[in-house]
């Protein structure tokens, strides 16, 4: 995957993540974004560009509560 298309999928990724995140804090729901996205967070200010996951960790009682 490359050039536009990986473009678009962090676009899409980041419609995810707003999602996820409006769900979590409506419900304080903890969680963080780990591995690659945490890296491309801070090093990127963005998405490490080869990237095309997203890598978010809760515990799992949290998790159980978002779904």
């Amino acid at each position: 995957m490359y050039g536009q298309q990986l473009k678009q999928l962090h676009n899409k990724q980041i419609e995810i993540l707003q999602v996820i995140d409006k769900i979590c804090k409506r419900n304080n729901i903890p969680y963080s974004l780990y591995g690659g996205s945490a890296l491309g967070a801070i090093r990127h200010n963005g998405f490490v560009p080869w990237d095309d996951d997203l890598d978010i960790a809760m515990k799992r009682k949290d998790y159980n509560n978002f779904l």
